[in-house]
């Protein structure tokens, strides 16, 4: 199993892009409204 700090060095949440993205899905793709219950799925397949 790798190391799951090694695998999260460097990556930073980029807010506005999540919001650029949000807001072009629209009402396809249900998300919460409250941006601090939003987790990062880093290395996702």
């Amino acid at each position: 199993m790798p190391d799951r700090a090694a695998a999260r060095a460097g990556q930073r949440r980029d807010s506005p892009l999540e919001l650029q993205v949000r807001a072009a899905l629209g009402e396809d793709v249900r998300t919460d409204e409250r941006l601090g219950r939003r987790f990062p799925l880093w290395g996702a397949p």
